[in-house]
């Protein structure tokens, strides 16, 4: 599923990336999308978010590891186009961290395009799904680490539905 533009104008999301997991472990997902022909570019919250408009990337993640409401509001105020916010949970958290990392986001007005959840054992899929169904948010399906170590296996589906959010 190449993507295809029209036009000179790409579409340019800005999207904050809310995880605990260095990005380093997050790099199936993002090659996949580069595969896709989808360009994206990292920023962390605490650099100089000015540079943000700088990029020409169809996707900028701007990269924090909790969500709080001074992080968020520092955002905003330096993004007020921000596309929304995508959540990737890992099992050291609590639901109730899970759930006040949502309400937060909720209470700025901000998009939620999703959840992802990073999971050990194909055992604890059904994290995410109860989560989210509860939070009303979407589930974008759970990564799994094959390796103490190694990247996390994403889900195809995950990658089709960030893809076509791109488009």
């Amino acid at each position: 599923m190449k993507v295809e533009y029209k036009g000179n104008a790409l579409p340019s999301h800005k999207i904050l990336l809310v995880t605990k997991s260095p990005i380093v472990e997050l790099t199936q997902l993002f090659s996949s999308l580069q595969k896709e022909g989808i360009e994206s570019t990292f920023i962390e919250h605490d650099k100089n978010l000015i540079d943000v408009k700088t990029h020409h990337s169809q996707c900028v993640w701007i990269h924090t590891e909790v969500l709080t409401h001074p992080i968020i509001s520092s955002v905003m105020e330096f993004i007020p186009e921000l596309s929304g916010v995508l959540f990737f949970f890992d099992q050291r958290m609590s639901r109730l961290e899970i759930l006040k990392e949502i309400a937060i986001a909720r209470t700025h007005y901000v998009a939620i395009v999703g959840a992802i959840f990073l999971i050990d054992s194909p055992n604890d899929k059904d994290i995410g799904v109860d989560i989210c169904r509860r939070s009303g948010i979407p589930y974008l399906f759970s990564a799994i680490k094959k390796e103490e170590g190694k990247a996390y296996v994403f889900n195809e589906e995950t990658i089709s539905i960030l893809t076509n959010m791109v488009i």
